[in-house]
C-alpha cells in the first residue's frame, strides 16, 4: 500500500507546476524533472511518452508561439508555447520578445538534461512514486490500472501512482485504494483560490503521509543550495541576472 511504503523516488508528473511545488514543500522532490513546469497535455500523453522515451517531445517543428493573457497568472520573462504534437504549454522556458531560433537548443538541452535525470532515477532506485495532480482532468480507474501496468513493465519493477483529482464543493478528503501500487485522492484541490497551487492545506495533508528516505538529508541539501544562491547572486549587479542564478542554483 501506498502510505505504507518508504519510497526511493518520488517524481511529479503534473498536470502543472503545483504539483512539483507541493513536492518541493515538504522535501519529496529530490530534483527537477520533465514534467515539473509544463502544462495541459494529458496524463495518458505522458504515460505514452515516458514509455516510448519521450518520442516527439519537443520538436522544433511542433512550437507554436501563442499570446499570453493580458492579466492574470502569466510570466513575465517568458513567451508561451504549445508543442502541437504533445499538447504541452511551455510558459516558462522561451525567453520573451527573442525568436524561436535564438532560444530552442538551449531550452532542448535542459530538457534533455532532465529526461537523463528522470530515467536514471527510476532505473538506479526500487520503489518509485508517480504523484498526478489536476485541477479539472480526470483519469478513470482502469486508465490508472493500465498505466501502471505498462509502466510497472517498461520498467521491469512495480511502481506506485497516487492521482489528485479536484471535486469542487467536497467537504472531504476521499483516499480511494484502487490496488496495492494506486492510490485516488478526491478532494476540493481549489476551494475558490486562484493560485497556481490552489488550496494548499487540502493537497499537503494527503502528502505529508507519504514517506520517503534522506528527506533530511534533502532538506539540509536544499537550505544550502538557498544560502549560497543568494550570497553568490549578490555578487551579480543586474537584478534580472540575479534571479536567474538564484533559480539555476536552487533547481
Amino acid at each position: 500500500m501506498i502510505l505504507d511504503t518508504e519510497f526511493d523516488v518520488v517524481i511529479s508528473i503534473g498536470e502543472d507546476c503545483a504539483c512539483a511545488m507541493y513536492l518541493k514543500e515538504l522535501f519529496l522532490r529530490d530534483a527537477s524533472y520533465p514534467f515539473d513546469w509544463l502544462c495541459n497535455a494529458t496524463f495518458e500523453k505522458r504515460v505514452e511518452l515516458i514509455i516510448n522515451g519521450f518520442d516527439g517531445f519537443l520538436l522544433k517543428e511542433n512550437m507554436k508561439w501563442f499570446p499570453k493573457p493580458l492579466s492574470g497568472l502569466r510570466d513575465k520573462e517568458n513567451d508561451n508555447y504549445e508543442d502541437t504534437n504533445t499538447g504541452f504549454y511551455f510558459y516558462h522556458d522561451f525567453k520573451e520578445t527573442l525568436p524561436l531560433d535564438e532560444t530552442y537548443d538551449e531550452v532542448r538541452k535542459k530538457y534533455d538534461r532532465r529526461i537523463k535525470r528522470f530515467y536514471n532515477s527510476i532505473l538506479t532506485n526500487n520503489r518509485i512514486l508517480f504523484v498526478w495532480w489536476s485541477r479539472d482532468k480526470k483519469v478513470e480507474d482502469i486508465k490508472l490500472v493500465k498505466a501502471q501496468e505498462k509502466l510497472s513493465y517498461r520498467f521491469g519493477k512495480s511502481v506506485y501512482l497516487m492521482c489528485f483529482e479536484n471535486e469542487c464543493g467536497s467537504v472531504k478528503i476521499k483516499e480511494k485504494q484502487i490496488s496495492e501500487h494506486i492510490m485516488k485522492i478526491t478532494a476540493d484541490l481549489l476551494k475558490g483560490e486562484k493560485t497556481t497551487q490552489g488550496d494548499k492545506e487540502t493537497t499537503l495533508k494527503v502528502l505529508r503521509k507519504v514517506r520517503k528516505k534522506n528527506v533530511g538529508y534533502i532538506r539540509v541539501k536544499s537550505k544550502f543550495k538557498k544560502i549560497l544562491a543568494n550570497i553568490l547572486s549578490g555578487l551579480i549587479p543586474v537584478r534580472s541576472m540575479r534571479r536567474r542564478f538564484r533559480n539555476h542554483i536552487k533547481y
